[in-house]
């Protein structure tokens, strides 16, 4: 069986993603606890109305996949949206930008 695209992610490649969540207001205190302790996740902002920001980066399309997944588990999570997916080449990433 051929390997999926979503299994082609190559080591050299950093899948950068940002997230909203939106979850029961109740939940967000022990929500963003959980969101910190999924590996590459990060909380950037929260409302009280439920409404969360969430970047994560990760090597492959299926890691991303499976953040995704792992959020949307999460108790008092309603809904998880996808708006931004970029690829870039990790060596590009670590370079040293000169003025």
């Amino acid at each position: 069986m051929p390997p999926s695209h979503l299994d082609s992610g190559f080591d050299s490649d950093v899948h950068i993603v940002s997230f909203v969540v939106q979850a029961v207001a109740e939940y967000l205190p022990e929500l963003s606890e959980a969101l910190k302790g999924i590996d590459g996740v990060e909380v950037h902002a929260s409302d009280a109305c439920g409404k969360l920001i969430v970047t994560a980066e990760s090597d492959s399309a299926r890691g991303v996949s499976d953040v995704f997944d792992q959020i949307r588990e999460l108790p008092g999570v309603l809904a998880v949206s996808l708006v931004y997916h970029q690829v870039e080449d990790r060596a590009a990433l670590e370079q040293e930008i000169k003025p």
